[in-house]
């Protein structure tokens, strides 16, 4: 049987940057990515913005969501959140099983 992993498209060339939820460091990992940006600002943004993540992070596996994209604006913030927007996206488990072999069927 195929298994279905969830994902969507998004903006990634706009702030917009994707959590793997099955990386004990997602949040290091993208407060890294705006880090990388430049300048002290980024870096400043970066640091300050995965306590902020954790928290999303803790969240989504104990609720088994995934997968998560959060904004991270390209000019941060002056006040909280420094991440102004998530999307979390849950899973869909259909109530037939489904296959790319059924698929052909159909």
């Amino acid at each position: 049987m195929t298994e279905w992993v969830p994902r969507f498209d998004y903006p990634s060339d706009d702030g917009w940057l994707f959590m793997d939820v099955h990386l004990p460091d997602a949040a290091e990992r993208i407060g890294q990515q705006i880090a990388d940006r430049g300048g002290r600002r980024n870096k400043r943004f970066g640091k300050a913005v995965i306590e902020q993540l954790k928290a999303e992070w803790i969240g989504a596996l104990e609720l088994q969501i995934e997968p998560i994209v959060v904004y991270a604006p390209r000019v941060p913030r002056e006040l909280p959140p420094e991440c102004p927007a998530s999307i979390r996206v849950e899973r869909f488990e259909p109530d037939y099983e489904r296959s790319i072999e059924g698929s052909w069927e159909g």
